[in-house]
């Protein structure tokens, strides 16, 4: 529970003596509002105090939030039902989210601002750097204990899924895939959205740019026009899952020698149960050359206890884009999470098939190998180099071995095993993996019949399950060059 605190914490900018426990409370009774309630202005707001401590302090963040609940509401059931209200009501019940959130906050005695400006909408792709790409929108502020919160009322009562960019699909998830996806506007579904209810003004602007720049009421210096097309573009998931981006700060990337390298930071408390979706594709260039055939993986996912990393291979001079999805604690579903341009002016010479397609499983050590026990890897990357055979396949060459130390609770309840799984890779690799109980360790070697690139896979199982396969923990990519 207090991680989950924390969290809101960074995305929501009323004070931490806000009882966020009682907003399933105001929202329940501001969506039960009896018809009569909605007849005039006064009835509804008297409503809507109900629930509310006349005395509270921060009074006016949940009657706010009672407004955006009950608009909620109404957004969906007007589609059902023909309300008979007086004329003022109508207009707040057919009305725009955001004119109705601040005729109502005025009538509640709430300091309310109505702000225009442009916002990153349907048309907005990552890396635009001209208006065309943005929309003129409105959305508000209202003021608790001296305290100007920012809300957008219509994201916070509907969201849209499902929007694509278009181009050429050629990886997702760590299978190639190559197709051509049309652009899709997506499907807008009515549903409270918390997240853009008093949203910190450090998240807002990445996506709201206010006409007026006082209205960023961001705590250092006010963005540029310019500064706003270049903010990364972090969306939901990204601040719910608890993220921080550790590589460059832009929406706009460019590749070095063909490679582009994303990293973020994760809280150990949540990363444990984090997930990663992506798709890579190709807005301008020309694939026709690339021989699939030779590249069963370009984005290679590096799994780490606190960190995630991707790194990209990019075939051909180009444009691409990279979007990410994440699952984690408290998101029920894959939610976007972050979205990039890479421009490519030299192409990856050394873009070849990574050995075995582990697909979003990724390379290196993570919580799947910290969950059978082990810790402090000798190699901390995910690439293993072998000395080289100097002849063919068959000469010796000596083992390179990787070690790790064993939690004093597991070393009796998990066996170990290795394997070479690319299909070639049993007859130029040999490798096996043992316990060293003295030391507390296991101990997995490795080397190499014959040159190339291969996958190493480090397994384990309970030992109360013998019988049962040993799963796959955590992956090397072994090379000798």
């Amino acid at each position: 529970m207090k991680y989950i605190l924390e969290k809101m914490s960074k995305i929501h900018s009323y004070s931490e003596d806000v009882d966020t426990s009682l907003f399933h409370t105001i929202d329940r009774h501001a969506q039960q509002v009896p018809m009569h309630n909605i007849y005039s202005e006064d009835g509804l707001v008297q409503y809507l105090e109900d629930p509310i401590n006349k005395d509270d302090k921060n009074k006016n963040v949940y009657l706010a939030r009672a407004i955006i609940a009950f608009l909620n509401e109404i957004n969906i059931s007007r589609r059902k039902s023909t309300f008979k209200t007086s004329q003022s009501m109508a207009a707040i019940i057919y009305g725009s989210a955001f004119d109705s959130f601040t005729t109502l906050c005025r009538k509640a005695e709430i300091e309310v601002e109505l702000i225009t400006g442009k916002l990153k909408g349907l048309k907005y792709r990552p890396g635009a750097e001209n208006e065309e790409y943005l929309q003129e929108g409105k959305w508000c502020a209202f003021k608790s204990k001296d305290i100007w919160h920012l809300v957008h009322p219509q994201w916070s009562i509907s969201s849209c899924f499902g929007v694509g960019y278009g181009g050429y699909t050629i990886e997702g998830d760590g299978h190639i895939n190559i197709q051509q996806v049309a652009e899709s506007k997506g499907q807008t579904i009515n549903v409270f959205n918390d997240f853009w209810f008093c949203t910190k003004p450090e998240i807002f602007i990445h996506h709201c740019y206010p006409d007026n720049p006082d209205w960023q009421l961001l705590p250092g210096e006010n963005k540029s026009l310019v500064d706003f097309f270049s903010l990364p573009f972090l969306q939901q998931g990204y601040y719910e899952a608890g993220l921080e981006l550790l590589s460059e700060r832009s929406c706009s990337l460019n590749s070095t020698k063909g490679v582009c390298i994303i990293t973020f930071a994760a809280d150990k408390n949540s990363s444990k149960n984090m997930e990663f979706n992506y798709t890579l594709s190709v807005v301008d260039g020309d694939i026709s050359t690339v021989n699939w055939s030779d590249l069963s993986q370009l984005v290679i996912f590096i799994p780490e206890l606190d960190m995630y990393t991707f790194r990209i291979s990019l075939p051909v001079v180009g444009t691409y884009l990279f979007e990410i999805m994440v699952i984690a604690d408290d998101i029920v579903t894959n939610a976007a999470c972050a979205d990039f341009k890479i421009t490519c002016t030299e192409s990856c010479k050394k873009c070849r098939k990574v050995p075995f397609n582990v697909g979003i499983e990724g390379f290196g050590y993570g919580h799947e190998a910290q969950r059978a026990g082990l810790k402090h890897p000798s190699e901390t990357t995910p690439v293993l180099v072998l000395k080289s055979p100097e002849d063919v396949v068959g000469s010796d060459c000596e083992d390179e071995s990787i070690d790790f130390q064993i939690d004093s609770d597991r070393i009796d309840e998990v066996e170990f095993s290795s394997d070479i799984i690319d299909g070639n890779g049993t007859d130029a690799v040999r490798t096996r993996a043992y316990v060293d109980k003295k030391k507390g360790k296991l101990i997995v070697k490795a080397g190499a019949k014959k040159a190339g690139d291969f996958t190493l896979a480090i397994k384990s199982r309970e030992k109360e399950d013998f019988g049962s396969e040993f799963k796959t923990i955590l992956n090397y990519i072994v090379t000798t060059k």
